[in-house]
């Protein structure tokens, strides 16, 4: 007969308690039922493995050479349970995020941190490419959430939407730019020297729509796949450029940037979340989509008040 890792553990808690009746009670079992666990086990050893006294139980050799093996399976039945109850409850597994530029490099830090620090045991991958990009890779299964700027591109496709805020591109130019003392107009926008984000980006989207809808001509002068790179530009004088709102928020309060507006250009497009048609999502995908729910109704509240 082998041994069974049940009769194990109930032969470690009477160990542990020295009495047969305790430990059926503190495992939830009956007595007959723990006897016969316990019987098992001493035929499989092959040696009784204690004897009763009138001050409890006493291991014989056999019984004591068993119990570091029994409390280890104790010990691994708990941390089991412990690890399933993580499992059950979001706690633990991994977490693989595919965002665009912006929504990675200004929008989810702040939310990423504040779920590590609640979910310290779950892994975060997280890949920045441009909104396109982050389509494709979904589709091909390389990540469980997306996050892309505007809406999709793909009506049609396996994705589901859901929008998570609303964004805001801006025109930013350096404090040497010859409009910082002036107050252009719209039509001035065809002839300024831009800096746009790479085909496939959702800003570049956003802008060369809103460009088409007034009749506007773009006049581009560099072409960059990331917006650090464009503020650097923008700020070395090098042409103007639209950027979100909260990309250039830091440059801006420091005085490193400008923004300009233009009433009659009203350039607004959702951050939205991404995922599978149909595909179940693990529950650390489920605990980071409650976590940005209850940040966004938090925002929300706070500029109603």
């Amino acid at each position: 007969m082998a041994i069974q890792a049940d009769g194990l553990i109930c032969f470690a808690a009477v160990a542990r308690l020295g009495n047969v009746t305790r430990a059926a009670e503190q495992l939830n079992r009956s007595q007959p039922a723990l006897s016969a666990q316990l019987r098992g086990l001493r035929e499989a050893v092959g040696e009784p493995l204690y004897v009763r006294r009138r001050s409890g139980i006493e291991l014989t050799a056999a019984g004591r050479a068993l119990l570091p093996y029994a409390l280890s399976a104790e010990r691994g039945l708990r941390q089991a349970r412990e690890w399933a109850e993580k499992v059950h409850s979001g706690q633990w597994g991994q977490l693989s995020l595919l965002a665009s530029m912006t929504a990675a490099e200004y929008f989810l830090p702040q939310h990423l941190a504040q779920f590590c620090r609640a979910f310290p045991e779950v892994q975060v991958k997280v890949e920045a490419c441009n909104s396109q990009h982050v389509e494709d890779l979904m589709l091909s299964g390389r990540g469980e959430l997306g996050i892309v700027e505007g809406e999709l591109s793909r009506l049609d496709s396996a994705l589901s939407a859901r929008p998570l805020l609303e964004d805001r591109l801006v025109l930013v130019i350096s404090p040497q730019h010859p409009w910082a003392a002036g107050t252009p107009q719209l039509a001035d926008l065809s002839r300024c020297p831009l800096i746009q984000r790479e085909p496939g980006s959702g800003t570049r989207a956003v802008t060369e729509r809103a460009f088409q809808l007034l009749g506007l001509e773009r006049r581009s002068v560099l072409e960059a796949s990331g917006t650090q790179i464009i503020k650097e530009l923008v700020m070395q004088g090098v042409g103007a450029a639209f950027l979100s709102s909260l990309a250039v928020q830091r440059e801006v309060g420091a005085g490193q940037l400008l923004m300009l507006e233009f009433p009659e250009l009203s350039l607004h497009r959702p951050l939205t979340l991404v995922t599978l048609e149909g595909q179940p999502l693990s529950l650390p995908a489920q605990q980071f989509i409650r976590l940005l729910t209850a940040a966004q109704t938090t925002a929300e509240s706070s500029r109603e008040a």
